[in-house]
């Protein structure tokens, strides 16, 4: 899989800057996303867009989002490839990483985690996407109302037999395991994310799996394998 990786911006602002930084992002991804059968190789040079406008992205989740899609619009003439952009800030620094149909954007401290995160929501299709799912209703709101539970046959029937759960295990906690894992919680996210299931997992995720301002629900949520049913690229 190629990859385009345009710079916005003075690259000094930015962490990642350096073709180094770069690689050590792309091998740290690729370590989660060969679950997948997903390798991401660089294709040329990154560029840097000199556009300081571009270095700080609001509203990046609406359909409607015209300064990050301008940017991607810019650049984006690599074909079947995934491209990435790195900025300095989405949302005002409330998103690490946005996943859009015209490519990936990176804030600067987003990590391998984030771009492999990423890339599977870009596998999914519109007809089964790959979403996102939360161990809390709501990480800024009290109470967080967290998943209930333990983990249970009931909570991922895809995957239940096919490693070893704590019987202690709580939902929440399996979640916080999970590379479509958004958000988190203070306390329990003890494990790096970055497990792929084979299929469904119960946990709060979005009404509307397209639309991340959409009301959150508890339930199935297409975080795994099953829902991968596509090559990752910028469209």
């Amino acid at each position: 899989m190629r990859t385009g990786n345009p710079i916005c911006g003075n690259p000094r602002n930015l962490r990642m800057k350096d073709a180094v930084g770069l690689f050590a992002l792309l091998t740290g991804a690729n370590i989660i996303l060969r679950q997948r059968g997903v390798t991401l190789v660089q294709n040329g040079e990154s560029h840097i867009l000199n556009q300081t406008n571009w270095l700080d992205h609001v509203d990046v989740l609406s359909t409607n989002a015209p300064s990050i899609d301008e940017m991607m619009d810019s650049t984006n003439s690599m074909g079947q490839a995934v491209e990435l952009y790195f900025v300095r800030s989405l949302d005002g620094g409330g998103l690490l990483g946005a996943c859009r149909t015209k490519g990936i954007a990176v804030a600067t401290r987003g990590d391998a985690v984030v771009i492999a995160h990423e890339v599977l929501h870009s596998c999914g299709t519109d007809v089964s996407p790959v979403e996102d799912i939360y161990m809390v209703e709501d990480p800024s709101a009290s109470p967080l109302n967290p998943v209930p539970g333990l983990a249970s046959q009931n909570n991922l029937p895809s995957d239940w037999g096919g490693g070893y759960y704590p019987p202690t295990l709580t939902q929440r906690e399996l979640i916080g395991r999970l590379i479509m894992r958004s958000g988190g919680e203070e306390g329990v996210d003890t494990a790096t994310p970055r497990d792929l299931p084979s299929g469904t997992i119960y946990g709060w995720k979005h009404s509307i799996p397209t639309d991340g301002t959409s009301p959150m629900v508890l339930g199935q949520a297409s975080v795994g394998q099953s829902a991968a049913q596509r090559t990752p690229e910028s469209y």
